[in-house]
C-alpha cells in the first residue's frame, strides 16, 4: 500500500510514477511504501540551533527486516563529466546543470538523516533493525563505468532494474543486516494513527471573553452618575455585571481613602472578591459571618448550636447590639451589598447602621431572582438604577437562561441579547443514574481540557452537597485522572476543577460549566427553577446540563432547544 494513499496519476513527476507503479505491482502487501517523506531536524552534529530540511522520494519498510530509503532520479540524461561532477540535462533550459552532490551522496546523506531522526524519536543509540540506500533511474539506462564502490547493482538500479525492483531492494537490505529486525516500532512513528488539527475551543473562548469581559457603557455611566447620590439600588438580572461593578466601586472607594466594607450572602463569593481585590482598607464578608466576628469582638454571647431562627432573624438583634457597643470604629464609610435578593428584609437594619455616611451604601440584586420568593431590600433614601445589558454569557446560553425565566412567568428583554457574541448552544444530556451521570460529567470536563481549556476555566455544579455524582467528600479528589477541588484559592491557580453547589457558586462565574444531578425543577423538593436559572446563568461560554431523570431531560430540551421562543 501506498502512504499517503494517493492515486497514481496524482504522482506529478513521471519518474517517481514509474517507481511507485513497480513497487506496487511487485512488492507484497505487508511492505509499507511511503511516498515523498519529509522531515524537519536539527543538525545537532555541528549546529544544535539550525534547522534543516530533508525529504526522500521513496521509503520501504520491509516488514521484521528493515527499510530501504530510494532516492529517485527522473530526467532522461545523467553524465559525469571529466572534472568527476555530476550533471543533469535539463530539456526546457538545453543545458546541463551540475549537482553539489553526486546521486549516492544525496541517497546516503537522507538515509542517515532519517536513521538519526527515528533513532531519537525511539530513544535508542540506533534502530533495531536493518536500513540502507539505493537511487533509481527509471527513464535511463547505464552506459560506460562508474567509479569503484558506486556500482554495487543494489545501489544503482537503472530502467533495466525496474521490473526486479522489489527483489533489489530485499537483496540490498539482506546486505546490511543479517538476521529479522524489528519494523514494528519504525512503523508506528513513520506511519501513527489518524491526526487533526481541530478547533480550539480555547482561542474561541479567549476571543469571546475580549468582548465580554468589560464594563458597559451604561455600567460606565452609571459609575459616573452614583457619585452623586448616597444610597443607590442597582438590579439587573444573572450576567449584567453586578459584582464586577460593586468590586469596581469598591476599589474607587479604597482609593478615596475610604474604609469599604463588601456584604453578600455566599461565604465562597466573599472570598473570592476579598483575594481577587487584595485592597487594604476593605473587607469581604458573607453576612453571617460578619455578625459573627462582630459579636465576639463586643464580647455578646453566641449560641453553640444556632437555629434555624436564629440565622434567619435573631442574628440581626445581635449585629444591631454589637455595632452599637463596638462605635463609630466598627463602621464603614462605603457598604456594597451584593446578591441582595438573598438577604431578608430585618438584615438590612443593621447592616444600615454598619455605614456612617460619608461614602455611599449601595445594593446590587437580581430582580429576576427577587420574583422567585426573595424581595430587594426597600430604603427611603434609595435611587433606584437597572441593568439591562449582559455582559457575561453568550447568546445562546442568555436565550436558554431567558427559557427558564419564562416558565418562572417573568418577562424577558430579549433584545439586550443583540450585541452577545453568539457562541455555542448549551447542551443536555440525559445521564439516568448516579454511575452514569459521573462518567458523562468526567468525561464531558476531558472534553474541555483536550480543548485547551484551563482547569482554572472549568466549574461542575450539582443542586446537591451530599448524594451528587461525583461523591466529593474531601476538598480534593481525583476523579477518573481529573482533580477536583471546592478550594477557590486551589481553582484560581488552575490545579483543579471546581466541584460546587448551585448556590455554593452564586455569585461567581467559569467559562465552562457542567450542571449535573439536574432534577426536575419545580417537581424535585430543594430544586427551583430558581435554581436552574442561577446554575445555567453561571457559565459564560459552554454550558452542558445532564439530567437525573428522563422528565429533567425533557424540562433541559425545551429550554435549550434552538426552535423554543
Amino acid at each position: 500500500m501506498l502512504y499517503p494513499n494517493v492515486s497514481i496519476e496524482s504522482i506529478g513527476n513521471l519518474g517517481e510514477r514509474v517507481v511507485a507503479e513497480a513497487l506496487l505491482r511487485q512488492c507484497p502487501p505487508q511492505w509499507r511504501i511511503i511516498y515523498s517523506k519529509f522531515w524537519l531536524w536539527r543538525k545537532t552534529r555541528y549546529n544544535a540551533s539550525r534547522y534543516r530540511e530533508g525529504e526522500i522520494d521513496f521509503v520501504v519498510i520491509i516488514p521484521d527486516k528493515g527499510l530501504v530509503c530510494i532516492e529517485v532520479k527522473s530526467a532522461k540524461e545523467y553524465r559525469r563529466a571529466a572534472d568527476g561532477v555530476w550533471q543533469r540535462f535539463d530539456e526546457s533550459e538545453s543545458r546541463w546543470i551540475p549537482y553539489r552532490k553526486s546521486p549516492w551522496e544525496q541517497a546516503v546523506s537522507n538515509k542517515h538523516a532519517l536513521v538519526s531522526i527515528l533513532s531519537e524519536r525511539l530513544g535508542r543509540n540506533r534502530l533495531p533493525c536493518g536500513y540502507c540506500a539505493a537511487v533509481v533511474f527509471p527513464r535511463c539506462l547505464q552506459h560506460g563505468q562508474l567509479p569503484a564502490g558506486e556500482d554495487d547493482p543494489t545501489l544503482v538500479i537503472d530502467a533495466n532494474g525496474l521490473d526486479s525492483l522489489a527483489d533489489t531492494l530485499q537483496e540490498s537490505l539482506d546486505g546490511w543486516w543479517e538476521g529479522p529486525g524489528d519494523t514494528s516500532q519504525v512503523e508506528a512513528v513513520m506511519l501513527p494513527g489518524e491526526a487533526a488539527f481541530c478547533e480550539s475551543l480555547a482561542v474561541d473562548v479567549d476571543r469571546r471573553n475580549r468582548k465580554l469581559v468589560k464594563l458597559t457603557s451604561q455600567q460606565a455611566r452609571i459609575l459616573s452618575g452614583l457619585r452623586l447620590n448616597k444610597a443607590v439600588q442597582i438590579l439587573g438580572g444573572a450576567g449584567t455585571g453586578k459584582t464586577v461593578l460593586a468590586v469596581e466601586l469598591a476599589k474607587r472607594a479604597v482609593a478615596q481613602g475610604q474604609r469599604v466594607l463588601f456584604l453578600c450572602y455566599s461565604r465562597k463569593l466573599a472570598s473570592w472578591v476579598g483575594d481577587s481585590t487584595g485592597l487594604r482598607s476593605f473587607v469581604a464578608s458573607n453576612f453571617h459571618r460578619l455578625a459573627y466576628q462582630y459579636a465576639k469582638s463586643a464580647n455578646l454571647l453566641w449560641p453553640q448550636s444556632p437555629s434555624q431562627e436564629f440565622w434567619s432573624s435573631e442574628v440581626s438583634t445581635v449585629l444591631l447590639e454589637a455595632v452599637d457597643l463596638l462605635g463609630r470604629n466598627a463602621k464603614f464609610d462605603t457598604v456594597i451589598v451584593d446578591e441582595a435578593q438573598d438577604f431578608l428584609s430585618e438584615w438590612l437594619i443593621p447592616i444600615r447602621e454598619l455605614w456612617n455616611e460619608e461614602g455611599q451604601f449601595i445594593l446590587f440584586g437580581d430582580e429576576n431572582q427577587a420574583v422567585f420568593g426573595g424581595e430587594i431590600i426597600g430604603h427611603p433614601e434609595i435611587v433606584r438604577y437597572v441593568l439591562q445589558d449582559n455582559c457575561r454569557n453568550t447568546r445562546e446560553i442568555a436565550r436558554a437562561c431567558s427559557r427558564v425565566l419564562l416558565d418562572a412567568n417573568v418577562a424577558v428583554d430579549s433584545g439586550s441579547m443583540d450585541s452577545l457574541p453568539v457562541g455555542e448552544a448549551p447542551r443536555w444530556i440525559n445521564g439516568g443514574d448516579l454511575s452514569r451521570r459521573r462518567t458523562v460529567t468526567v468525561s464531558q470536563v476531558e472534553e474541555w481540557l483536550a480543548a485547551g481549556l484551563r482547569r482554572s476555566q472549568i466549574a461542575v455544579l450539582s443542586p446537591w452537597t451530599d448524594g451528587n455524582c461525583l461523591g466529593i467528600q474531601a476538598e480534593d479528589m481525583v476523579i477518573g485522572g481529573i482533580p477536583f477541588t471546592r478550594n477557590l484559592e486551589v481553582w484560581r491557580g488552575s490545579s483543579a476543577c471546581l466541584f460546587e453547589t448551585i448556590k455554593g457558586f452564586k455569585g461567581l462565574e467559569a467559562d465552562a460549566v457542567v450542571v449535573t444531578d439536574v432534577p426536575a425543577a419545580d417537581d424535585t423538593p430543594g430544586f427551583t427553577l430558581q435554581d436552574a436559572y442561577v446554575g445555567f446563568s453561571r457559565a459564560k461560554q459552554e454550558l452542558v446540563a445532564i439530567a437525573s431523570s428522563n422528565e429533567a431531560a425533557r424540562q433541559l430540551a425545551s429550554w435549550f432547544s434552538p426552535e423554543s421562543c
